[in-house]
């Protein structure tokens, strides 16, 4: 059964985009951009036709059309939430044109006090999130429902949706691993995907991950009307986060108000997010570096905390801001 995302913020929006940084194109979530703009190689600008009040949280996944081990850099919309910026590079890292899926949320109010749940509203036709929390293995740790997965070659993964999207969908992964890891997305239809992840070499290496898939059930595109976005367990909650650096401390830019105090520094790029109210089982978590040519891997998840390191593709730990997306259950059962 499908049931609404809550968050207890007001007014939030889930967009999806499918892009191409060589055409400057978006092809999934198009009826949701009002037009594009080229930075330079491997970057989309993409302007929202509804713009936010506040700042924007984007996670983004490169294919591997970018490069082997290649990543998706998010830039900040900090003051309007009117954009979303993808950096994509290959693991050099080079800025590098080619095909990518990103993820933004953005609220249309200026209030960022929590208040009684509010319903997480999307811009697709019958909109839907599956997540998945999948180990090295290729073992389906949560969201065994909705995912099935066959681990082939190092690193590769084919994941099978139980239940089809209406059409293609977004995926975005995160690698669940303390050392510098990638994930890529090889291919994608309505009905399953492909995700390779790789070390900093780059080498194909088995690394566990967390997944989002975010789609319609519906064949068509609307745009410009909310509909809220539905998830197939029980109690689903949605909470988003900014985490900016200055002189190498972490605090909030958006999302202070879901969290227990500031970030907890844990070192150089470890921070530590620990929820002001707590799930009732870990999370599903995607997150992205704010700079072009950095990642973020997942130490751990609990349902109080979620710790994360951003990495440089040479693998070493840097201090730069970090957008997060969580998704997680009020219930203890049927994750």
């Amino acid at each position: 059964m499908l049931r609404e995302i809550f968050t207890k913020k007001l007014r939030p929006v889930l967009y999806g985009f499918s892009f191409n940084t060589t055409a400057q194109s978006v092809t999934i979530g198009k009826d949701d951009v009002s037009s594009t703009i080229d930075p330079g190689a491997g970057r989309i600008t993409i302007n929202h036709r509804l713009p936010g009040r506040r700042g924007c949280v984007s996670v983004g996944a490169a294919f591997t059309s970018v490069g082997n081990g290649s990543m998706c850099a998010s830039n900040p919309d900090s003051s309007s939430g009117s954009y979303s910026q993808f950096n994509m590079t290959e693991s050099t890292p080079t800025a590098t044109d080619g095909v990518g899926n990103g993820i933004s949320l953005i609220y249309q109010s200026t209030t960022t006090d929590r208040i009684r749940e509010q319903m997480l509203l999307g811009r697709f036709s019958k909109p839907r999130i599956i997540a998945a929390n999948i180990a090295s293995t290729g073992a389906v740790n949560s969201g065994i429902n909705d995912f099935s997965c066959t681990k082939g070659a190092t690193g590769v993964y084919t994941i099978t949706f139980k239940r089809s999207f209406g059409k293609t969908p977004i995926v975005v992964a995160t690698c669940n691993d303390a050392s510098l890891s990638f994930a890529t997305v090889t291919s994608v239809t309505a009905a399953g995907c492909v995700v390779a992840t790789w070390t900093a070499v780059p080498a194909a290496a088995d690394r566990g991950f967390h997944i989002w898939v975010y789609g319609s059930a519906g064949r068509d595109e609307i745009g410009r009307k909310g509909v809220p976005v539905l998830a197939p367990f029980r109690l689903p909650r949605f909470e988003a986060y900014r985490v900016d650096y200055s002189g190498g401390v972490p605090s909030y830019a958006i999302g202070a108000e879901d969290a227990t105090g500031n970030p907890t520094d844990n070192g150089t790029g470890d921070f530590t997010i620990t929820f002001k109210e707590a799930f009732k089982q870990a999370p599903i978590i995607i997150a992205a570096a704010a700079t072009s040519g950095h990642t973020v891997t997942l130490t751990s998840v609990t349902a109080t905390t979620a710790r994360m390191t951003v990495h440089t593709a040479a693998g070493a730990a840097a201090d730069i801001n970090a957008h997060v997306l969580v998704l997680g259950s009020d219930a203890t059962d049927g994750f």
